[in-house]
């Protein structure tokens, strides 16, 4: 915008002589390419001009027009009849004065003061991980989390300077949580952590931003500590469960329980049959176990974290997906073996059930057993679904040198079949193809059919098997 002295009087009558009907449409057009070109340049076309705009056009200019009715305006050409007139201004001053509600800066100093407005916000994320000692875990997750400085200066760059600030108050209460977060092996609760971070015992709940912010930042430190043979968390997989709330939930408990927060130490829980010993964070050994005999046990993770240390009734642990085939199982083991004088009823494996996705208190529990006793082997049995099989996977991954698929192949998933099953959709058949090698030929056979199956099916299989290795 130009600095020259303005001729107020002169002003106001080229403001009251442009505001007339003929005028309009130009002065709209010229403002239009002024903003867009940041100086007086280039040319507006006018379409099916009036003659009274030919006219009154035609005359400020000094010069006739063509007689068609689209009419071409060169801005230079406009800025020098305006210096010629009796207004002696400069077009953007008058587009200022014809305007004054409207924003006169240019597409340029937009783009200006846009990169201008980026780099602040760039430098202030910076600052903040320049701030940070090299060995905070918070800093770690700045500079290399999925989630940290760049996705996070792509996600706000653009938005209000006061929302900017915000959320560099809300990541210095978040790097402050990283770098506080209890040592291992010992907990916290969720909310009074919250509260001695920010004074706020709902500033971390996963239903608010600064909750799942902090939860992704505990996601992407949990796929920067990993090995590649450990369950990683891919941004495909994140949006794939949002069909798929167990998984959702599943995740968000086991992220807090890692890194040695506790949402709800009571309702996460575990079933349990004949584990042989457990010994309490004392030494001592806890006579619930000792005196559950062939009961099931309905463990709370709050148990669990009372104990330090597990052991099975059996090298091969055998866990289920549904707790109605856990049940029938045990019963009919019992049945058989459960006896008077029966030397095998001693010899009852383990058996585990996660109804579903595994809980927290399923993880616990499944950890320790492998902890204190390195050589035993878990065999998971599920359903053929999409769930059953998101959950074997994730068993494989979590427990590479333990954890050994049980019936999951062609065979059973045929015997498994009813003729009334469920129907995959689509996108479930398609999903088939994003599980390991070790499923291709069951997925093979599950493609062909295109049919769901359900653990219940093959109940007579797994009891079988048992009974083979008593």
């Amino acid at each position: 915008m130009s600095q020259h002295p303005v001729n107020t009087l002169s002003l106001q009558k080229a403001i009251l002589f442009f505001k007339q009907p003929a005028w309009t449409r130009l002065t709209e057009a010229l403002y239009m390419k002024y903003i867009e070109y940041g100086r007086v340049g280039g040319q507006v076309v006018l379409q099916q001009c009036t003659s009274e705009e030919q006219r009154e056009i035609s005359r400020f200019l000094g010069r006739p027009l063509p007689s068609a009715t689209d009419l071409s305006v060169r801005l230079t050409d406009f800025q020098q009849a305006l210096a010629k007139s009796s207004f002696a201004c400069e077009l953007p001053i008058l587009l200022l004065a014809l305007f004054p509600e409207r924003s006169h800066v240019t597409k340029k100093q937009q783009k200006e003061q846009k990169a201008l407005f980026q780099q602040q916000f760039s430098k202030d994320l910076s600052l903040l991980i320049e701030s940070l000692p090299i060995s905070s875990i918070g800093r770690s997750w700045l500079v290399n989390g999925n989630h940290g400085r760049d996705a996070l200066f792509r996600q706000h760059k653009n938005e209000s300077r006061e929302m900017q600030k915000q959320l560099l108050q809300v990541l210095q209460l978040i790097v402050s949580a990283l770098d506080r977060l209890p040592p291992s092996p010992s907990f916290q609760s969720l909310s009074h952590f919250a509260f001695d971070i920010s004074g706020d015992p709902h500033f971390f709940d996963a239903n608010t931003a600064n909750g799942r912010l902090f939860l992704s930042a505990l996601a992407d430190l949990h796929d920067l500590e990993v090995s590649e043979n450990v369950v990683r968390r891919s941004e495909k997989e994140m949006l794939d469960l949002e069909t798929y709330p167990d998984e959702q939930d599943h995740w968000r408990h086991l992220l807090y329980y890692e890194a040695g927060l506790l949402v709800d130490t009571v309702s996460s829980t575990v079933a349990v049959f004949h584990l042989k010993y457990a010994q309490e964070q004392s030494g001592q050994t806890d006579a619930l176990i000792t005196h559950a005999g062939k009961r099931v046990l309905v463990l709370p993770l709050r148990q669990l974290l009372g104990w330090k240390k597990i052991l099975p009734s059996s090298k091969r642990i055998y866990v289920f997906e549904n707790p109605q085939v856990f049940e029938v199982i045990i019963d009919e083991l019992l049945k058989l073996y459960n006896t008077p004088g029966n030397s095998k009823q001693e010899i009852l494996p383990t058996l585990v059930c996660t109804s579903g996705w595994p809980s927290v208190a399923s993880i616990r529990l499944l950890n320790l057993l492998t902890q204190s006793s390195p050589d035993i082997q878990l065999y998971y049995s599920g359903d053929f679904d999409i769930q059953g099989l998101r959950i074997a996977r994730y068993f494989l991954a979590r427990y590479p040198q333990q954890c050994l698929l049980w019936r999951f192949d062609p065979f059973s998933y045929l015997t498994a079949l009813h003729h009334r099953g469920v129907i995959f959709e689509t996108n479930e058949v398609a999903s088939l193809l994003n599980l390991p090698e070790v499923f291709s030929a069951l997925v093979k056979e599950m493609q062909q059919e295109r049919k769901k199956a359900y653990q219940e099916g093959i109940t007579p299989l797994l009891l079988e098997d048992i009974r083979s290795i008593l």
